[in-house]
């Protein structure tokens, strides 16, 4: 028998979803409106992925610098 996904959020980090989200960011999107999305994990999880993940960690900071820029 195969296993079949339960749906829901994602919560395995890929790089394409990062790049996502910190592109998001920086076109001035909130991270809390990004995590509404059906698509987008929870904020909980991406926090827990900053602390994971070092790329995202630095593009996640790159994109609210630039976030900032726009503000």
């Amino acid at each position: 028998m195969t296993e079949q996904s339960k749906g829901g959020r994602p919560s395995n980090y890929t790089p394409n979803l990062g790049d996502n989200i910190c592109a998001r960011l920086t076109n001035g999107e909130s991270l809390e409106s990004i995590c509404n999305s059906d698509d987008m994990p929870e904020s909980r999880t991406i926090y827990r992925w900053l602390r994971e993940y070092d790329e995202f960690c630095q593009n996640y900071t790159r994109a609210r610098d630039e976030q900032a820029d726009t503000y």
